[in-house]
C-alpha cells in the first residue's frame, strides 16, 4: 500500500470512529430544509437568504456535535485536514466530515451534555458554557427570524398582486401558477423550519433537563432555562408568519 494511500486510510479509520460515536447518539435523521414544492420563479435575495440562514444554522449545531467529539475517537475526522495533501486523501476526509456533520442534528442532547460535561469538570463553567452556546444559537435564530418576516411580507403583497391582476386580466394563469408555487414553495421550507426548531428546543430541554439532575437548582440552570423560553418564544413567531402567509395563500385558487 502506497503511504499516500496509508493515510489516508488512516484518517479515514479515525474519521469513522467518530461518525459511529456520533450516529449512536441521533435519535433521528438529520431534518432536511429543502422545501419539496418546485418554486415557479426564481428567489428572491431575501428567499435565499431564508434559506442560507436555516443551513448555516443546522450547520452550526452539527459542527458543535463535532467538534465535541474531536476529544475522542472523531479527532482524526478533524485534525486530518491538516495531512490533506493528495486527492484520495481529501476524498476521504470530505467524505468522513460530511457524515459526521450530517449525524449532528436529530437526538443530540445527551450527546452535547456529556461532551460538556467531559470538557469542563468545574460544574459552574459547564453550565456558563452551555448557557452561552444557547444564547448565540438564539440571537442567529433572531435574526434569520428577521429575514423571514421580510419575506412573508412580500409574499402576501405578491398574493395579493395576483388577485387583483387575475381579476383584471393583467396576468395569466399560468403566470400566475409560477408566482403562487414559488410562495408554497416557501411555505413547505417554513413549516419544515419550524418542525426543526421544535425538535431542537426538546434537545435543548432534555439538556437543561441533565444539567438540573447534576446541579440542582444552581441559578445558571435557571439561566439555561431562559434562554430555551427566548427560544419557544421565536419559534411562536415564527408559527404565527407561516400561519398568517398559509391564510393569505388560501384567499387564492391556483
Amino acid at each position: 500500500m502506497s503511504k499516500k494511500r496509508g493515510t489516508g486510510m488512516r484518517i479515514l479509520a479515525g474519521s469513522m470512529a467518530g461518525v459511529l460515536l456520533l450516529t449512536s447518539c441521533a435519535s433521528a435523521p438529520p431534518p432536511q430544509t429543502a422545501a419539496s414544492v418546485e418554486p415557479g420563479r426564481p428567489f428572491t435575495a431575501e428567499e435565499e437568504r431564508m434559506r442560507t440562514q436555516a443551513a448555516d444554522y443546522n450547520r452550526t449545531i452539527a459542527e458543535g456535535i463535532a467538534v465535541g467529539a474531536a476529544a475522542g475517537a472523531g479527532a482524526g475526522a478533524l485534525a486530518g485536514l491538516a495531512a490533506c495533501r493528495g486527492k484520495l486523501d481529501c476524498m476521504l476526509i470530505g467524505m468522513a466530515i460530511g457524515a459526521v456533520l450530517g449525524a449532528g442534528l436529530g437526538g443530540f442532547g445527551g450527546k452535547y451534555y456529556a461532551d460538556k460535561k467531559e470538557r469542563y469538570v468545574n460544574e459552574e463553567q459547564r453550565l456558563d458554557a452551555i448557557t452561552v452556546d444557547f444564547r448565540n444559537n438564539n440571537t442567529k435564530l433572531e435574526d434569520e427570524i428577521a429575514n423571514i418576516r421580510l419575506v412573508t411580507l412580500d409574499n402576501k403583497k405578491r398574493i395579493e398582486a395576483v388577485k387583483r391582476d387575475l381579476a383584471a386580466q393583467r396576468m395569466s394563469a399560468e403566470q400566475a401558477r409560477k408566482e403562487l408555487a414559488t410562495i408554497d414553495s416557501n411555505r413547505t421550507f417554513l413549516q419544515t423550519r419550524v418542525d426543526e426548531l421544535k425538535k431542537l428546543r426538546n434537545d435543548f430541554r432534555e439538556v437543561a433537563q441533565q444539567a438540573r439532575a447534576d446541579s440542582g437548582n444552581n441559578p445558571r440552570v435557571a439561566q439555561m432555562d431562559s434562554e430555551i423560553n427566548a427560544m419557544e418564544r421565536q419559534i411562536t413567531r415564527l408559527q404565527g408568519e407561516l400561519d398568517a402567509l398559509s391564510s393569505r395563500r388560501a384567499s387564492v385558487v391556483g
